[in-house]
């Protein structure tokens, strides 16, 4: 599977150089126009609810000290939780989507712009896949 290059016409697709916190992913809600609430699990640990369409869907968004962590933390969150989880990861932050098939996975990260704001990553049977087409990092 790939995004088609006019998916994220416009959006900058430069990788990330400096740390972010959750107050980015906010901000890129914010700029969606998506309503959420937020609560902290931990100082490195936020649960976001967001509002789509009056469906609820929970973004699990862990903070780690590095981008190459970061990738690594979803690798391993996607292995754990297994086939149908989905995630994306920016920088330093790690962002575990709820359980959805492959194309409900992708239409949501597509309306809340998930999949050109970050690395969009689906598990399979025994491994995850990065689905090219929007962000990336090297």
């Amino acid at each position: 599977m790939r995004l088609k290059d006019e998916v994220c016409s416009g959006v900058d697709l430069a990788p990330e150089k400096r740390l972010l916190s959750q107050r980015d992913l906010r901000a890129h809600l914010d700029a969606k126009g998506i309503s959420y609430t937020v609560s902290v699990e931990r100082d490195d640990l936020h649960l976001f609810d967001v509002d789509l369409h009056g469906q609820k869907a929970r973004l699990r968004v862990a903070t780690l000290d590095t981008e190459r962590e970061a990738g690594r933390h979803l690798h391993q969150a996607l292995l754990e939780h297994g086939q149908g989880y989905w995630g994306v990861h920016r920088g330093n932050l790690a962002v575990l989507g709820p359980e959805a098939g492959v194309d409900a996975a992708v239409g949501f990260a597509l309306e809340t712009g998930l999949a050109c704001w970050g690395v969009l990553t689906a598990a399979g049977r025994d491994d995850t896949f990065v689905i090219a087409g929007g962000y990336s990092e090297l």
